[in-house]
């Protein structure tokens, strides 16, 4: 668990997944609107086969209580209570089909799962007002089926499922004072119907809050193979594997590349000196530093291996670059107390060679610490001025 906590202190500067999930928060809703974002759609994917069964579930389900309704409801109310039925319910039904086979459509999903226990919910609490005012018999226990079934079968979100249920039940008590329906029952249904919702909202709230822990740990996983554990940033494997097709992408669309090394003056007399432990700190605040002080975000920042890091800018100036990497420099220092760093910077037009413009930052950062160290020096690779 310590190795754990460390980790999510490493991460939690630049993974929004390890913010998330060290603050705990107990609302249904991440803090970082991209994180929620990401999360919704990874539901909706999630989720789509089983809506997809769950609609059709629906459509048996109205069915079957319409049968049983033609079967139980007196003559003469059948055919008023099945053109209710057919008129209400069969459009949402055969749109819930179209939507279903047609791929297309298939975006409309999660909007008809919404809408088919609200529609389902009206019609079943009118049949049971023309019941009241015509003085048979008709179960409203429909109404907590639809309830049920916008919680537990339509995989909405829970602020999604109790609005839905609050609409079935708003419209409900709202048909049975309109129609002047007996107290008691007003009373006894709305009871039923409230105390239902709030079962189910906070069954379906517990039930999402583990899900969305899940989603945090299943991204956090994922970048744990992808961060370097001291400082959080990306690692060396990572780095290999994004930073080929980062220049590519820069070629192919034309934008300037820049590219920097950068490692921490004299850290061998550190990690000697004082210890292995006070070298992990310098290059954990080194890490910390990159992050929070570029002016300029790169589009890939990673440690490269020891106390050496590098970053890659696509498609800025090099001005633009050496000003940002000059306050990453000056932020370093800030946190480590005057550890001074050292950097080179490779900027060029394309198209660029991978490896030859890494060679060349590379080149550059020897220049740096041949000139004194604590600078940035900037190659001569460049073939033009800048570019923004």
């Amino acid at each position: 668990m310590a190795n754990q906590a460390l980790n999510l202190e490493a991460l939690q500067h630049v993974s929004p997944y390890a913010t998330e999930l060290r603050k705990r928060n107990s609302n249904l809703k991440f803090l970082n609107n991209d994180v929620e974002r990401e999360f919704r759609r990874s539901w909706r994917t999630e989720s789509l086969e089983q809506v997809r069964v769950a609609l059709y579930v629906g459509i048996a389900l109205i069915t079957a209580f319409g049968i049983l309704d033609y079967i139980q409801i007196p003559e003469p109310f059948k055919n008023l209570m099945a053109a209710l039925r057919l008129g209400i319910l069969l459009p949402m039904v055969l749109f819930a089909v179209v939507i279903n086979n047609l791929e297309r459509f298939r975006s409309w999903i999660f909007p008809v799962a919404f809408l088919m226990p609200v529609f389902a919910g009206i019609c079943m609490g009118t049949m049971v007002m023309i019941a009241l005012q015509n003085d048979f018999s008709k179960p409203y226990e429909g109404m907590l089926v639809a309830i049920f079934y916008a919680f537990f079968f339509c995989r909405l979100l829970t602020y999604e499922a109790a609005f839905c249920s609050f609409l079935i039940t708003l419209c409900y008590l709202a048909g049975l004072y309109a129609v002047e329906a007996p107290g008691d029952i007003i009373s006894h249904h709305g009871i039923y119907l409230v105390t239902f919702m709030i079962v189910g909202i906070g069954a379906a709230g517990s039930l999402e809050r583990s899900i969305r822990s899940t989603f945090l740990t299943s991204r956090l996983i994922n970048e744990f193979a992808e961060r370097d554990s001291l400082t959080g940033l990306n690692n060396r494997h990572y780095f290999d594997h994004a930073y080929k097709e980062l220049i590519r992408t820069a070629n192919k669309n034309g934008k300037s590349i820049g590219v920097m090394m950068m490692d921490i003056d004299h850290f061998k007399a550190v990690n000697d000196g004082e210890g292995h432990q006070a070298g992990d700190n310098v290059i954990r605040k080194t890490g910390k530093g990159l992050a929070q002080g570029c002016l300029r975000k790169p589009a890939l920042l990673a440690r490269y291996g020891g106390d050496e890091f590098v970053a890659v800018w696509v498609g800025n100036s090099k001005a633009d670059i050496e000003s940002s990497i000059e306050s990453m420099r000056k932020h370093c220092a800030d946190l480590n107390k005057g550890v001074t760093t050292s950097a080179g910077l490779a900027w060029l037009y394309p198209p660029a060679d991978p490896e030859f413009i890494l060679e060349e930052a590379d080149k550059a950062l020897y220049g740096a610490k041949e000139n004194g160290r604590n600078q940035l020096f900037s190659s001569a690779t460049d073939k033009a001025t800048n570019q923004d």
